[in-house]
């Protein structure tokens, strides 16, 4: 299950497991990582429950086919990479750089209204399935079904930011005939449900109230 930050810090990505002896360590992106290097973004570490701690600054970075490798400022050894397993990175969103045009964090997507382009509603995005060929987001309907939808060139996802108090992001898509039913997912169960639905408003709420 995903898990949000406290306000106003946005997650970047997960760390996991060590790489070899020289302390890198695997880490898994919540963001564009290339993006968030290039322009030496302010980094912390961060662990649920608590709040953001030490100060994350990349000494070598490589993007591979399934995670970035990342040895860290002050992580010399295995064992100090160990220690960062699990580990969320976050940062500011003060401090993130606009997105180009035709993409978005995730942070933004998570909890947006979809509609289709003709404004017909579809569902509200819970989550973000990284692909190897493209993402996915996982969509939750009216009726608690769950459904899969590629970002890819057919759907044409555009995402609106609010500008009101309290309201959330809104991302318009074309809908592929039949992505519903052939991407259809087992309902959550009802408590899951519900806390998916009550993170997202709460996370819209704190952004607003901030702004």
């Amino acid at each position: 299950m995903r898990i949000n930050p406290p306000d106003p810090w946005v997650l970047i990505g997960k760390i996991g497991k060590a790489h070899g002896l020289d302390g890198s360590v695997r880490v898994w992106p919540e963001a564009d990582l290339g993006e968030i290097f290039d322009n030496q973004v302010p980094l912390k570490i961060w662990f649920p429950s608590k709040e953001p701690g030490m100060d994350l600054a990349p000494l070598s970075v490589q993007e591979t086919s399934e995670a970035w490798l990342v040895r860290w400022e002050g992580v010399t050894d295995r064992e100090a990479a160990r220690s960062l397993c699990n580990a969320w990175i976050v940062a500011l969103r003060e401090d993130l750089p606009e997105p180009e045009e035709d993409r978005a964090y995730w942070d933004d997507l998570i909890g947006a209204r979809v509609e289709t382009k003709e404004g017909e509603s579809v569902g509200v995005v819970i989550e973000i399935h990284e692909g190897p060929a493209q993402d996915a987001l996982e969509i939750e309907r009216e009726n608690g079904g769950r459904f899969l939808l590629p970002l890819s060139e057919e759907v044409d996802a555009d995402l609106i930011r609010s500008r009101s108090e309290g309201e959330a992001n809104r991302l318009t898509v074309n809908m592929p005939d039949g992505i519903i039913q052939a991407t259809s997912l087992e309902p959550l169960d009802r408590p899951r449900k519900r806390v998916r639905r009550e993170q997202a408003r709460e996370r819209v709420k704190n952004r607003r109230r901030d702004e």
